[in-house]
């Protein structure tokens, strides 16, 4: 992080401090994200775009009271720490109760996602010439009519520091690739796709190796299914894939596991859950076959 955005923190911090708040914390955020898509020998899409934003959060009055801009240009620090202020203070006159804050220690650190190749320095022609290879191996099957490839990539960095003298600093790369293929025939079009595994790190995830290799066995099961009789027994076996597999968790146990949501904070926002507290070490999910362990540090 450099000292330019170091002194916008601490002098965010410092203009909440000034208003004599109990606790202020300051993030700032600055996201960078690209994305490339092709659909057979086109590219559709080229984005390449960033935003940056900075919020303060203030504990005053027994309450939360929080603002945020962008950060375009340096804004009104003071105007933005009274703004967040004057929520806390209005949230303190219809609160039923006031709240008391867990003492919290400090913490200094830096974490960068491990990363050998920065995707935004790879050249837009390297990045292209690889999907329209993908597509045009997956085009080289007859039944194929239609192929299309995507890759993305994004930077989140984030300074965060708070009157207690805490200072993170945390960069997060994330980068996948992934593509399709539909084939027509027999009066009816089926696609399949390749579906990478989105990791925290940089170009070097991406391997074009694999991807190629893979093209002609996805174009295959898509022309596979145009053949395949119709399925109507009571019963399969169903093997879930990693993507599909977290999505499934984070949606039926992530959520539903959230203090806001527990508690009814975010009632108003994004609706409750059925995990309330008084189940905590006797409500079952399922099957004991299956188990779930969340590290929340």
């Amino acid at each position: 992080m450099t000292n330019q955005n170091d002194a916008i923190v601490l002098d965010a911090l410092q203009a909440a401090v000034d208003f004599g708040v109990e606790f202020a914390e300051v993030r700032l955020g600055h996201h960078r994200r690209q994305m490339l898509a092709a659909r057979d020998s086109v590219l559709t899409t080229s984005l390449d775009e960033t935003t940056e934003g900075i919020a303060i959060r203030v504990f005053h009055k027994g309450n939360w009271g929080f603002a945020a801009c962008p950060l375009r240009t340096r804004p009104d620090f003071r105007a933005l720490a009274r703004q967040a202020v004057q929520v806390a203070e209005a949230s303190s006159h219809v609160a039923a109760n006031a709240l008391i804050l867990t003492p919290i220690d400090a913490h200094v650190a830096q974490w960068h996602s491990p990363m050998v190749i920065d995707p935004f320095t790879v050249p837009l022609t390297e990045k292209c010439d690889l999907l329209f290879t993908i597509n045009r191996i997956l085009a080289d099957h007859p039944a194929i009519r239609e192929t299309v490839s995507h890759m993305q990539f994004t930077r989140m960095h984030k300074l965060y520091v708070n009157s207690l003298g805490s200072h993170i600093d945390q960069t997060i790369l994330r980068s996948d690739a992934d593509y399709s293929a539909t084939a027509v025939g027999n009066g009816r079009f089926e696609r399949r796709s390749y579906q990478s595994i989105q990791r925290a790190s940089g170009y070097e995830s991406i391997d074009a190796n694999a991807l190629i290799q893979a093209a002609p066995r996805v174009a295959r099961e898509a022309a596979d299914q145009l053949a395949a009789p119709a399925w109507d027994a009571d019963t399969a076996d169903l093997i879930l894939m990693p993507n599909h597999t977290r999505l499934v968790i984070h949606e039926t146990i992530g959520h539903a596991t959230e203090l806001d949501r527990v508690l009814g904070w975010e009632a108003d926002y994004a609706g409750t859950s059925f995990a309330t507290p008084e189940k905590c070490g006797t409500y079952s999910y399922g099957s004991p076959l299956f188990s779930v362990t969340a590290d929340r540090t």
